[in-house]
């Protein structure tokens, strides 16, 4: 093991505001939630800062060397803030899980800690791990007394070592005090103000939708929500896919538009992702852009689900286009061959439906 003192800079965009769950499906779901977060931040890192550690909702970003003027510090704390509150409208947009972490991302919030000192890089077996008085500072000021939920928080120490002679205007100077430590001269910037800032989501990518799609037709003595909660159910979903042998996808991650998974079949395999999902009262439409072998080159499947009063009316449409020449040449013995294959998957999806009804 080997040390090596230094100075540099520490930045510890740090997140916030999740209750504690104790359902295991929430607490799947959060650390889901939180790690999408967390690439977030790090992909808006434009400082070439390092991270050096993921400290369960935190990131630890360093820099060697003299600090970046205060000036860059806020536009890339503001940066930070800005993608952080993007993917959260995203994820509100798209989710379809029902779960508290799922429907409470909205109270997540963000924090950053900037700090300059001196710190080693200790190398432990094949990891470097910062050590020094310095990082426990930058780690202590993760808990403070400002009253913001959303902020940046940048030393005295720092400012003095960028070389400024006061800090800006949009900082205003504040204290804390911690056993050991003393007290702490900061500067707090709030980021709040920025939410009108915060770019529109893109929209997704439209449904493909081609000519001539395959209707199949269903009456399902189940209820609506039973058969909508199948078309999620991954487990269970080779029992009604005929050859359908083992379904691959992440179990940890909640339903959301974007979602993928991989069915694996006796002699094929097909990649699915979830596109869109529109949920009325009585009717359900769920999309999925499938990517299946040649000679389909795009294709998407739609379940329209309608209440009925005897259970629920299933229209299952499957839009494609094949290759050009040969997969048109082909699809005249193709067609006939999908047609049976959805007819199948369709009246598999009602059996599993209706003896989940009668089994209760």
């Amino acid at each position: 093991m080997a040390a090596s003192e230094n100075v540099g800079t520490l930045l510890i965009p740090d997140i916030s505001g999740f209750t504690e769950f104790v359902a295991g499906v929430e607490v799947s779901h959060s650390r889901h939630i939180i790690a999408e977060l967390l690439e977030i931040i790090i992909d808006a890192n434009r400082l070439n800062f390092e991270v050096n550690e993921i400290e369960g909702d935190a990131v630890l970003f360093y820099r060697m060397g003299s600090p970046p003027t205060l000036r860059a510090l806020s536009e890339q704390a503001e940066n930070f803030y800005l993608k952080f509150h993007q993917y959260l409208r995203q994820i509100k947009r798209d989710t379809l899980c029902k779960c508290g972490a799922c429907q409470n991302v909205g109270a997540l919030t963000l924090k950053v800690i900037a700090h300059h000192g001196e710190m080693s890089l200790v190398k432990i077996k094949d990891r470097r791990k910062l050590i020094g008085k310095d990082v426990i500072v930058a780690h202590r000021l993760l808990k403070n007394t400002v009253s913001s939920s959303e902020y940046l928080l940048v030393t005295q120490t720092l400012l003095q070592a960028a070389g400024e002679r006061s800090a800006p205007a949009q900082m205003q100077a504040h204290h804390e005090t911690y056993a050991h430590l003393g007290e702490l001269r900061v500067y707090v910037q709030t980021l709040s103000h920025l939410q009108p800032q915060v770019s529109q989501v893109p929209e997704p990518l439209h449904c493909l939708q081609f000519p001539n799609p395959l209707v199949i037709t269903k009456q399902i003595a189940a209820p609506l929500e039973n058969v909508y909660g199948l078309l999620f159910d991954f487990e269970k979903m080779p029992r009604w896919n005929p050859g359908l042998v083992k379904v691959e996808y992440d179990a940890t991650a909640p339903a959301r538009i974007g979602l993928s998974h991989t069915c694996f079949f006796d002699a094929a395999t097909a990649e699915i992702t979830l596109d869109r999902v529109m949920e009325k009262k009585n009717e359900v439409l769920v999309t999925n852009r499938m990517k299946l072998a040649a000679p389909i080159l795009q294709s998407s499947g739609t379940y329209h689900l309608k209440r009925e009063p005897n259970g629920t009316n299933l229209n299952f449409i499957f839009s494609y286009r094949p290759y050009p020449v040969i997969g048109c040449l082909l699809d005249k013995m193709v067609r006939p061959r999908l047609a049976r294959m959805f007819e199948a998957v369709c009246e598999g999806l009602k059996e599993v439906a209706e003896d989940a009804g009668r089994e209760k």
